[in-house]
Order: structure tokens, then C-alpha cells, then sequence
């Protein structure tokens, strides 16, 4: 009888130890898990705040040269504008078609 009771208590004993062992390491196993979960979160949020830096900071730099460029060639125009008047060109064109109307009168005529 000795033997069986020792046995009963082994079993009533060890069963619930061996359970609440196996519970522990499994419980262990998920909160390394959930630590890691959570450091890997923490790290992609900080990567996405990164990439959002880094694409505002370009886009930045992009809007400010497009800028630069646009006050350049407002610059330009101006400048061209003040040596050269607007009609400049409609008088060159009246000039060139003159001189050549000149010259195909001439032509016809038989005369250079």
C-alpha cells in the first residue's frame, strides 16, 4: 500500500508540476515573442517616420529649386524684355518680308 500511495501522491503531485511547467515555458515563450513583436513595431515606426522625413526634406528641396528656377526665368524674360521690345520681332519680320518682296520685284524685272 506504501507503494501505491507513494504513487498517487508522485501522480497528483507531478501531473499539476508538469502542467504548470509546461504552462510557465509556454507563457515565457510568448511574452519574448510579444517583446519582439513590440521592439519590431517600435523600429518600422521609426523607419516609417524616417522615410516621411526624408520624402518631406526632398520635396522640399525639389519645391525650392523649382522655385529658384521659376524666379531665374521670370528674371530672364524681364531682362529680355527691357533690352529687347515686344514688337522687335514682328518689326524683323516686316523687314525681312520687305527686303525679299524688294528682291522678287527686282528678279521679275530682269535686273539684280
Amino acid at each position: 500500500m506504501s507503494q501505491e500511495l507513494t504513487l498517487l501522491v508522485v501522480v497528483e503531485l507531478l501531473f499539476p508540476l508538469a502542467l504548470g511547467l509546461l504552462w510557465l515555458g509556454i507563457k515565457r515563450q510568448f511574452e519574448r515573442r510579444d517583446r519582439k513583436d513590440e521592439q519590431i513595431a517600435e523600429l518600422l515606426a521609426r523607419q516609417e517616420v524616417k522615410k516621411d522625413e526624408m520624402i518631406s526634406e526632398r520635396f522640399a528641396r525639389i519645391q525650392s529649386t523649382l522655385c529658384d528656377v521659376k524666379v531665374k526665368v521670370d528674371q530672364i524674360v524681364v531682362s529680355m524684355h527691357e533690352k529687347v521690345p515686344f514688337d522687335y520681332c514682328n518689326h524683323k519680320e516686316e523687314e525681312y518680308r520687305d527686303s525679299l518682296k524688294d528682291f522678287d520685284i527686282r528678279l521679275r524685272q530682269g535686273g539684280i
